[in-house]
């Protein structure tokens, strides 16, 4: 016959009871609403550090292919990674928020007959070609 372990129970049975209640249902105050707060304050924080250590490092990067201790095509490999890395994590940001929407096409009655236009304000760029002029 198992025993059971009264760490693991009483662990669950605390989590059951925290995720029951409205600690876990986003009332004002909650311990997880403050729990998450905390951890995108220190995401943020990671980031700054993180961006602060690689511009040292393609400073020293630089200053080593110059001198010829690493190729320039390595400087530049490491140069176009953290690129990379670094519109990466402000492309995944701006999809998470729902900023990257496609364009959408307005019908614009008044530059020439209900055609789709770009949104552009200007009616001679929507002005169309109309029957031999």
């Amino acid at each position: 016959m198992k025993t059971i372990n009264w760490l693991k129970f009483s662990f669950l049975l605390v989590a059951f009871m925290l995720v029951s209640t409205g600690a876990y249902a986003g009332e004002e105050g909650a311990i997880f609403d403050k729990l998450a707060a905390r951890a995108q304050d220190l995401g943020g924080g990671l980031r700054k550090v993180g961006y602060i250590i690689a511009a040292f490092g393609l400073i020293v990067f630089s200053f080593m292919a110059i001198f010829n201790k690493i190729s320039w095509k390595n400087l530049a490999y490491i140069m176009m990674s953290c690129f990379i890395l670094t519109f990466m994590a402000m492309l995944i940001n701006e999809i998470g928020s729902g900023g990257a929407q496609p364009p959408s096409l307005s019908f614009d009655g008044a530059s020439g007959g209900g055609n789709a236009s770009n949104g552009s304000q200007d009616p001679m760029q929507n002005q169309t070609n109309r029957g031999g002029s």
